[in-house]
């Protein structure tokens, strides 16, 4: 709504203009178009992180990741230089506090209690351990401690054999480039490219060597027959933990397909036949047959 305002500007004044009288009330100055104006601005990094986490491209990996991108444009808008007339933080300052606030919070819950967000992001072929780098060394510490524990339980699983060619089946889709904006700039920043121990541990290997860099789904990467001989029970680890949602939309909506499959004429439909179908409509609509 705020964006289809802003587009009809224009005609929202001069429509505001030729009934005065009527609207006296809900005038709209220009110093509220500017409120608009910025207000749509610092949306924009939400709007974009939500897309990212949603649907069933948004990996787990994304979660934590997104947050620490909010996190840094919240705070380049908390310092951003006070009114030198009045020496009074803008309105978006104020907002930036309270929500930094907020996110701070829920990365925190994200960050101690569960090991498997900041595991996504280990296991990402293009970030690993070196993206923890720049966190406060507290917090540093009781990532590597987390892992590790995560890690032992994985190492010691017996070895699940090699999955059918599935790399070949998956599907990279093309996205259109966008003009580059804030959100592009600060996720830039966070990606930072790689001093090893000598050792035979999957973990400590992978996390040793340098980052790659792919466009692609991190699944996929783990997905190939190289990376399954080389690091088969790391594989194993990072395959579950990266196959987790990092939101609740996509199974939402294959409840509501469900229903539509579940008509009245065919309630008597066993659960076992259900899950194929809707398994075959999620295949179909991937392009994956």
């Amino acid at each position: 709504m705020l964006e289809i305002a802003i587009n009809l500007e224009e005609k929202v004044d001069t429509y505001i203009k030729k009934y005065h009288e009527d609207l006296a009330l809900d005038q709209i100055s220009a110093k509220d178009w500017q409120s608009l104006h910025s207000l749509k601005e610092n949306l924009q990094p939400f709007y974009r992180a939500t897309l990212m986490t949603q649907g069933d491209k948004g990996l787990l990996y994304e979660s934590l990741y997104n947050m620490d991108i909010l996190m840094k444009f919240l705070g380049r808008n908390i310092n951003e230089k006070t009114n030198r007339k009045t020496n009074e933080k803008s309105d978006i300052q104020r907002r930036s506090k309270y929500a930094l606030e907020v996110l701070i919070k829920y990365r925190n819950l994200m960050r101690t209690e569960s090991p498997y967000y900041i595991a996504a992001i280990a296991l990402h072929p293009s970030y690993r351990l070196k993206y923890f780098e720049t966190w406060p060394p507290s917090e540093r510490d009781e990532v590597y401690s987390k892992l590790q524990e995560l890690w032992a339980q994985y190492k010691e699983l017996p070895l699940f054999s090699q999955p059918v060619s599935v790399v070949e089946t998956l599907k990279k889709k093309d996205k259109a480039k966008s003009p580059k904006d804030i959100y592009d700039t600060i996720r830039e920043e966070i990606d930072q490219c790689g001093s090893s121990v000598p050792t035979d541990d999957e973990w400590e290997l992978f996390q040793q060597e340098s980052r790659v860099k792919i466009d692609y789904s991190p699944i996929t990467w783990w997905l190939k027959p190289e990376q399954q001989s080389r690091w088969p029970c790391l594989a194993h680890m990072a395959i579950d933990i990266l196959s987790i949602p990092a939101m609740s939309d996509e199974p939402e909506r294959i409840f509501s397909r469900s229903r539509r499959t579940i008509s009245w004429e065919r309630s008597r439909l066993k659960k076992g036949s259900i899950q194929q179908l809707e398994c075959l409509k999620s295949w179909f609509i991937e392009g994956l047959i």
